[in-house]
C-alpha cells in the first residue's frame, strides 16, 4: 500500500496522536483546521488508526467520552469510504 491521505475529524486524531507512540508508522499532518486534520498515512500507521478507530467507534472502552466514540465514528466511515 502506498501512503494514503485523508481528512479526519481533529477530535478523534488528536486523541489517537496523544495515546499512540511514533514508532507506529509514518504520519505526517499536511494540513489542519480547528475541526479537521489532513493527514497522510503509511501503511502501518493506516492499520494502526484504523484499529484504534474500531476499537473506540465500536463500544471498545465504557469510560470513552462520547464525543470521542462520535469522532471515532466519523474517522471509521471515512477510512471504509476510502
Amino acid at each position: 500500500m502506498t501512503n494514503k491521505t485523508f481528512k479526519l475529524p481533529r477530535t478523534f486524531w488528536d486523541d489517537h496522536l496523544d495515546r499512540c507512540s511514533e514508532h507506529e508508522g509514518v504520519r505526517r499532518e499536511m494540513k489542519v483546521t480547528r475541526t479537521t486534520a489532513t493527514v497522510e498515512l503509511d501503511c502501518a500507521a493506516f492499520e494502526d488508526l484504523l484499529s484504534d478507530a474500531r476499537h473506540y467507534a465500536l463500544g471498545g472502552l465504557d469510560e470513552a467520552p462520547r464525543n470521542i466514540v462520535a469522532s471515532a465514528k466519523r474517522t471509521l466511515a471515512i477510512i471504509q469510504a476510502a
